[in-house]
């Protein structure tokens, strides 16, 4: 069975504003809960679905989208760069294709 979200009619922010640091970010990163950033229960539950149905789909017809596919690649190719940062934080679904 599936969960449905919840949406709401006010946007979700975790941060919105211009800082002059990065810890002044952190400091201002709160939840519509209350809770700090991505730390809050909400997050966890829909990262774990997400990672379920790609792991039933896995298993199911062999192949999956990831749950959060990116564009990196192509712009990368698109904008010819040399260098790409990638701060990671992403689900580890290439450990669940083995």
């Amino acid at each position: 069975m599936k969960k449905k979200m919840v949406q709401t009619s006010k946007p979700l922010l975790i941060w919105d504003g211009i800082f002059s640091s990065w810890e002044e970010a952190i400091r201002s990163a709160g939840g519509a809960d209350g809770e700090k950033g991505f730390s809050n229960e909400r997050w966890f539950e829909r990262i774990l679905d997400q990672l379920n149905t790609f792991r039933s789909e896995i298993k199911e017809f062999g192949i999956a989208v990831p749950p959060r596919p990116t564009n990196l690649p192509m712009v990368a190719s698109l904008t010819n760069s040399k260098t790409i940062v990638d701060f990671g934080g992403g689900p580890p679904v290439g450990s669940m294709t083995t």
